[in-house]
């Protein structure tokens, strides 16, 4: 037999009834009061910030029975997959969690494996990839060293000579190329990440810090990474029988294909070959260009 969820207003006498034995809980008329109000309770009781655990386990409870309440008055349809528990992760409304993230992963482990991805993704980059820990904290510092490239900084004299240079936020000095190859590295570390912090209420939460910057006049220009044998990997390259132009990123475009007879003018107009581009989330071999060179790809693909 199927019966019809239990249905109620602020006012109903059960609801009522209901609040009379909650000690933390008050007037709550939704399923998003209920974990607003969680989240205002959590931020000033959690132990994190100077609260009573036995507290903090009252608020847990109240709000797992209050949290089953609301999910059995909506329609079965419409009724979260979480359980109260799930939903009560995250103390903030903008907490997430990365893909990869999980607790017993050290940060000397999550180091390793992104300069593992780093080696195996962009083999012709030069990373440095390194943890370091702080007062009550711990930071991933990440830091492009080197590649296919003359200088990974745009018009370095107006920004001045700098061993290095902070990478975030706006990024103009950094050349395009650069660019996509550090976001795609970064992307990857966010992976292993969470973050339950809100600066408006003063509460900080996260698995750890990033700290972004790209080499100024130690920048290192490299351009023997090319030569990769297919053999190497145990991936095969994506196969594409027409030579193509994409959209990499918002600063730069592939060029995919057979690209064997033009490589010299790919390279002489700017291109830079990378074994292990990323096509339709699979491996495939193709030479990276600023957007900029668009036009010149164009004609010479014509």
């Amino acid at each position: 037999m199927v019966y019809a969820p239990v249905r109620f207003r602020s006012g109903d006498k059960k609801i009522k009834q209901i609040f009379k034995i909650m000690k933390h809980f008050t007037n709550i008329n939704s399923l998003a009061e209920l974990k607003k109000q969680y989240r205002t309770l959590a931020i000033t009781n959690h132990p994190d910030k100077g609260g009573k655990v036995e507290i903090m386990q009252e608020i847990n409870s109240e709000y797992d029975q209050l949290y089953k309440i609301w999910v059995n008055a909506m329609p079965e349809q419409a009724r979260p997959t979480e359980s109260a528990e799930q939903s009560r992760k995250f103390y903030t409304a903008n907490g997430w969690e990365g893909k990869n993230y999980d607790s017993n992963l050290t940060t000397q482990e999550i180091a390793k494996r992104v300069r593992e991805y780093a080696k195996k993704n962009w083999p012709g980059w030069k990373f440095s990839i390194r943890r370091k820990f702080a007062s009550m904290c711990s930071e991933i510092q990440i830091e492009l060293k080197g590649g296919p490239l003359k200088s990974a900084i745009v018009d370095g004299s107006k920004w001045g000579v700098q061993t290095a240079y902070r990478f975030g936020g706006t990024n103009e000095r950094v050349n395009p190329l650069a660019e996509v190859v550090m976001k795609d590295v970064i992307q990857y570390l966010q992976t292993y990440n969470y973050n339950d912090s809100d600066g408006m209420i003063d509460y900080f939460d996260t698995n750890f810090y990033i700290f972004e910057r790209v080499a100024g006049n130690e920048w290192e220009e490299i351009y023997n990474t090319a030569r990769i044998k297919a053999k190497e990997t145990t991936e095969q390259p994506v196969k594409v029988s027409e030579i193509e132009i994409v959209d990499y990123g918002e600063k730069a475009i592939a060029v995919f294909g057979n690209t064997k007879a033009i490589k010299d003018e790919l390279k002489e107009i700017g291109g830079r070959f990378n074994p292990s581009l990323n096509r339709d989330g699979k491996k495939c071999a193709g030479w990276i260009f600023s957007k900029k060179k668009r036009e010149e790809v164009e004609k010479l693909i014509a």
